[in-house]
């Protein structure tokens, strides 16, 4: 059986590399909410002086289309590194430790238990 104090080292990696996960995830996901920016209505009337009155609209429509398609696939793509990041912590940590506990208990001559499915003999018997 792992020990309490190996199942805190362990608990306390995945926390640690948790946390870097989730400050990458969430870089992504505020460049993607910048790159997003200004509402519609501020946009608009930033570049009414600029563009003149025949392009305005298909310019900005097509700026804000193309700011609104790259920021969410950015935040996306942050969610995405936030949860399989952190599954994938978990999952790692959690088998180093399984492996590492099943080597010392072999080390140990103490017999891993391989089989949990009764061999039909066994159900026999009883």
């Amino acid at each position: 059986m792992v020990s309490w104090i190996k199942a805190f080292i362990t608990a306390i990696k995945i926390a640690i590399v948790s946390i870097i996960w989730i400050i990458i995830g969430i870089t992504l996901i505020s460049i993607g909410v910048a790159i997003i920016g200004l509402p519609v209505v501020v946009q608009q009337f930033l570049y009414q002086k600029t563009i003149p009155l025949k392009l305005k609209a298909p310019r900005i429509n097509l700026i804000i289309g193309l700011n609104l398609i790259i920021g969410s696939i950015l935040i996306i793509v942050g969610y995405i590194i936030i949860a399989l990041g952190v599954a994938a912590t978990q999952l790692k940590y959690s088998a180093e430790l399984y492996i590492q506990e099943l080597m010392e208990k072999t080390a140990q001559g103490i017999k891993p238990i391989t089989n949990l499915v009764p061999e039909e003999n066994e159900e026999e018997k009883l």
